[in-house]
């Protein structure tokens, strides 16, 4: 409801905004559009927010600094219309300590000739209310210029003049949410702000000067009353000197100097591709003249070409030769792309196979589970070969069948199937542990390792691995201890282990792998599971593969390991376990779980995880828990919540490898909604072979 002492500020705010805003004027359009970042780290100009968006997939990490804070940052450009931004906030000189936020921008619809772009955002949505914000902003293009205007609540609305559009009645004050989710602050108070502002980009590639009237007076807010303001206004020069770097000066609040710095990638774009010596692809050749007859045997095919696949790590099982068609069995890898391997396998075959070969059919496995069947033309690669195909072409005639059930046993038709013998992998990987606040300091705390991994597949269903890890530096160790009572310590006791398990056992396990059912799946484990637990588990799966939903339930009796963390345990033993619900979004790479059931606390509760992935192998995610322990038992950030980050290993690595490494970014030591940390379960396994992402990934079918 409109007050009477601010209505015709309002009035007057609202016609001078629409009066400077050249909204129904006619525009020439830019071919693509032009984006910045502002002091908070999502797409701005300087303390408020535009309705721009970074393209589809970018990645960006930064800070801002001025003489009162400094601030760390990353956004995520999560789809086209959703912006996500987490900020790490030190503001000690003035004795406010750390602060971490989270910022979600939503396009609400896109521009055209006459109508702006406009977007909705709320600010330090997790975090602890200090720049807590909501706004709606729109932005429109007119030449080189790019206007912005809107209305903000909370921080970025503390000037006021407006009464608020949504009825408040109370004034808005700092709360400390302690990580809650903020739900009744949502668009309060008395008032709102109205902002504007624009960015002007001038003939000079990668250069725009910025200017904006903010909604911020820090003089209205009890928490940054000490601070003088002067100006409302706020000027600033933006300059890109390459695609991936952001630079930024800034005047602002007319008494502060402000310099920013971001780097960004597009996960969409980038390219871990390497050559790498020894694994140089065989060439595609044209069908020699020659055919199978009864003084040839099949066996002398099949063993040439089995030998060739070895020697180029591409680890087959069995190969069956036909009239018309030869079949290879193989094990998943080397590569992260199992279309990769599939046309690396295809490559040899156009050379050892006879004439009359005409299909191709070659089938990944992985632990004696089958992953995938596809099945090619040989004359679509010959065509390739002389510059007449191309992956779509081969993809045309190809067949993506739905995966056989395998009991481990040889089939009838198999022509040659050497002894399988013992195999072994191992490697070495770097491994950053992360802690962002949410204790007693609220710091940011980091360790380093590195891993040496190593596993034996002693049958094909059957594969024991390991993991050594140890210590380069880092400061974990210095995380408080939690002291609540009656609460068991499953993860609080995070900087004892880190002190003591200097050089580690992280893992040492046995997986039995089988396919119970078409659709159907099942594994056993046993061993030290993770870095604190060690003990039992089984897991099944229902997984139709020409769908894109999945079931899952897995069971686990563990035992507290001692910090040291080698052979010896402690006296605390849980029964943890989960029904699991699996679906993915096959247009933009989402996978969605939302798993319920009992975490090693003894608490009930339910786990939402939403990642994405890229055709690069990296893949974002974030993910929520919420569980029947109360805030107060909880502690700071009263739910564990954190942000993921996977990669593949051998864009470091000097062999090809599915290894990957993984990055949380979350606070460590919270005994509450506490998983099992289980390195993967078997919808991770049978990903790699899925039909969307056989699709997604065809390109890979030629390199």
């Amino acid at each position: 409801m409109w007050r009477q002492k601010c209505g015709a500020n309002a009035a007057l705010s609202i016609m001078a905004g629409i009066g400077c805003y050249p909204f129904f004027l006619s525009v020439l359009m830019a071919d693509e559009a032009s984006y910045s970042y502002n002091n908070f780290g999502g797409i701005g100009l300087l303390e408020m927010r535009t309705a721009r968006f970074a393209p589809d997939g970018t990645i960006a990490i930064g800070i801002h600094h001025n003489s009162h804070e400094t601030r760390y940052f990353s956004t995520w450009q999560a789809t086209p219309w959703l912006e996500t931004t987490l900020s790490y906030t030190d503001d000690e000189m003035e004795n406010l300590s750390v602060d971490r936020s989270l910022d979600v921008k939503i396009r609400l619809w896109t521009e055209s000739d006459y109508r702006p772009q406009i977007a909705i955002g709320i600010q330090d949505a997790l975090g602890a209310g200090r720049f807590d914000a909501e706004y709606l902003v729109a932005s429109k293009r007119f030449y080189d210029f790019d206007f912005t205007m809107g209305f903000a609540w909370g921080y970025l609305g503390s000037r006021g003049g407006i009464g608020n559009l949504f009825g408040g009645n109370n004034d808005r004050r700092l709360t400390i949410s302690s990580g809650s989710i903020r739900t009744g602050s949502l668009f309060s108070g008395r008032e709102m702000s109205f902002f504007a502002g624009a960015e002007y980009h001038p003939p000079i590639e990668g250069l725009s000067f910025k200017v904006e009237y903010s909604g911020v007076d820090t003089t209205k807010i009890a928490t940054f009353s000490h601070l003088d303001r002067n100006s409302a206004f706020n000027f600033g020069v933006n300059y890109k000197p390459a695609s991936w770097a952001d630079v930024a000066i800034g005047l602002e609040q007319g008494n502060r100097f402000g310099f920013r710095l971001t780097l960004k990638q597009n996960l969409h774009k980038i390219k871990f591709r390497k050559k790498i010596k020894g694994y140089e692809p065989a060439p595609i050749t044209i069908r020699p003249k020659t055919e199978i007859t009864e003084d040839m045997l099949p066996i002398v095919y099949a063993k040439s070409a089995y030998d060739k696949l070895a020697k180029a790590s591409l680890s087959p099982v069995s190969i069956s030769v036909d009239q018309q068609n030869v079949t290879v069995r193989k094990e998943s890898g080397p590569y992260l792309s199992e279309v990769k391997n599939i046309g690396r396998t295809a490559r040899i075959l156009t050379g050892d196979m006879p004439q009359n070969i005409e299909e191709f059919i070659i089938v990944s496995e992985e632990n004696g589970i089958e992953l995938s069947r596809v099945s090619m033309l040989r004359q679509d690669l010959e065509k390739a070969k002389n510059y007449q195909g191309s992956p779509e072409e081969i993809w045309a005639n190809s067949v993506v069948a739905i995966p056989k059930n395998q009991d481990g046993s040889v089939a009838t038709e198999t022509i040659y199937q050497p002894r399988q013998n013992v195999k072994f992998d191992w490697g070495l990987k770097p491994e950053l542990l992360t802690h962002f606040g949410g204790n007693e300091d609220g710091r940011f705390r980091a360790d380093i390792y590195v891993k040496l991994y190593g596993s034996v597949q002693i049958m094909r269903q059957l594969k024991l691995s390991a993991e050594l890890k140890q210590y380069i530096i880092g400061d974990i160790d210095k995380i408080p201890l939690d002291m609540r009572p009656d609460i068991p310590k499953v993860r609080s006791d995070i900087a004892r282990y880190a002190r003591e398990g200097r050089t580690a056992l992280e893992r040492v396990q046995l997986d039995y792998t089988a396919q119970i059912d078409r659709d159907l799946y099942a594994r056993l484990t046993g061993g030290l599971l993770e870095s604190m637990y060690g003990g039992l588990g089984a897991e099944i799966l229902y997984r139709p593969y020409n769908h894109n939903f999945a079931f899952g339930m897995d069971m686990n009796w563990v035992k507290q390991r001692d910090f040291d963390q080698l052979f010896s345990f402690r006296d605390y033993d849980v029964l943890t376990g989960h029904a699991t619900f699996y679906y993915e979004n096959k247009y933009y790479n989402i996978t969605g779980k939302l798993s319920a059931g009992r975490y090693l606390a003894g608490d009930y509760g339910a786990t939402i995880d939403i990642s994405r992935g890229f055709s690069s192998g990296i893949r974002i995610g974030v993910w929520a828990t919420a569980t029947n322990m109360s805030s107060e038992e909880f502690g700071d950030g009263s739910f564990d919540k954190g942000i993921y980050l996977t990669m593949p290993l051998d864009i470091f690595w000097n062999k090809p490898t599915k290894e990957k490494m993984r990055f949380n970014f979350r606070s460590l030591g919270k005994n509450g909604g506490q998983k099992l940390d289980k390195g993967y379960d078997l919808y991770d396994l049978l990903s790699s072979g899925s039909k969307n992402r056989i699709a997604r990934d065809w390109q890979d079918i030629l390199d």
